[in-house]
């Protein structure tokens, strides 16, 4: 029988308590993969609490980023059956339906659903809603990946990416300087967003940001994107994005989607690939 499990949360997840069960050891055979059915809930969460309250909309991956929480605390529990440290998210779809007020309060629900054993490694999918009454204003599914050989789980299709654009329209660089702040927004303290020392453990050049701060900084130059429309985002993490190494972003326009691809000096194949579009109801 597959085992479930409900956390409830009534304020802000705890980075501290949720990384504290990073630590704790995995039962079972290290092969194999049997994921309980968990759902996170974060009751009355407010939009204000992630961004100044002068903004009268939330931004959409500013509410991306503050679901984070949820899943850290489903991905870092102990019946979860792979540790954290070898975790990366490497893909999102973001929903949003309609804007969300700063002011509002809504009941987010992260769960883990899906699970894909790959030829190289395993996917899991954490998917969340934003509830407001009995409706959902803002969802999302993020998939994250561990590398390794794995038994169980269902092989199923993922959604096609676009041909990466090639023709440059902006550049800029991500400084380090706010990676704290984008720590504590996410609660998300893993080192290789931080320590140049500690990224090249695991084998990076150097720091690098968090995916949705980069994300964000794409969507800043972007042309022509009305962040409060309903829309759908797919974002593919291919990369790092190191901090202070020069960024160039490419997009193309087809009917109502926006292709868009982000490449850091010296390598040709997109950190970041994606599309925008608007949603239509």
């Amino acid at each position: 029988m597959t085992e479930s499990v409900v956390l409830h949360f009534s304020q802000k997840p705890s980075a501290a308590k949720y990384m504290a069960l990073a630590f704790v050891g995995k039962r079972g055979r290290k092969d194999e993969i049997h994921a309980p059915v968990v759902n996170a809930v974060w009751s009355d969460f407010c939009p204000a609490s992630v961004q100044p309250s002068s903004v009268r909309y939330a931004h959409p991956i500013n509410l991306q980023a503050s679901s984070v929480r949820l899943s850290m605390s489903i991905l870092t529990h102990p019946k979860f059956p792979v540790p954290i440290w070898r975790i990366l998210q490497n893909r999102n779809r973001i929903i949003q339906r309609w804007a969300l007020s700063s002011a509002a309060k809504v009941t987010m629900e992260a769960s883990l659903k899906d699970t894909r054993v790959l030829t190289k490694g395993v996917e899991f999918d954490i998917h969340v809603t934003m509830m407001s009454g009995a409706e959902i204003v803002f969802e999302s599914i993020n998939t994250f990946y561990a590398k390794g050989t794995f038994k169980g789980g269902q092989p199923e299709p993922v959604i096609a990416q676009p041909e990466p654009p090639l023709s440059k329209h902006a550049g800029w660089t991500i400084s380090r300087s706010g990676v704290w702040s984008f720590a504590r927004l996410t609660g998300d303290y893993n080192g290789i967003h931080w320590s140049n020392s500690y990224a090249k453990i695991f084998g990076f050049r150097s720091a690098f940001a968090h995916p949705h701060r980069a994300l964000m900084s794409i969507i800043e130059h972007l042309p022509n994107v009305s962040i409060h429309s309903p829309l759908q985002l797919n974002a593919w993490f291919k990369g790092p994005v190191y901090y202070s190494r020069p960024l160039t972003l490419s997009h193309r326009k087809e009917g109502d989607t926006l292709d868009f691809a982000l490449r850091v000096e010296g390598d040709e194949r997109p950190a970041i690939l994606g599309s925008l579009s608007e949603l239509r109801s």
